[in-house]
């Protein structure tokens, strides 16, 4: 049986996977970047709400890496 916090962290893994897979997918065009990069600083700010604020770092560190 799945923790809570365990399930949370596969949907951000899942969801960052997605989100970094299309901004390389698009060559990093500047405009599709900013655009994603909101998008990930809401996941962020909604992962924080929701789940341990380390794994917003974690995930964080990994994207930015």
């Amino acid at each position: 049986v799945l923790k809570p916090l365990e399930i949370c962290a596969d949907k951000h893994l899942f969801l960052m996977a997605l989100w970094y897979g299309k901004m390389v997918s698009t060559g990093f065009l500047v405009v599709d970047y900013w655009k994603k990069f909101e998008f990930f600083m809401l996941l962020n700010w909604v992962s924080i709400i929701f789940c341990q604020y380390s794994y917003s770092v974690f995930f964080m560190w990994v994207a930015f890496w």
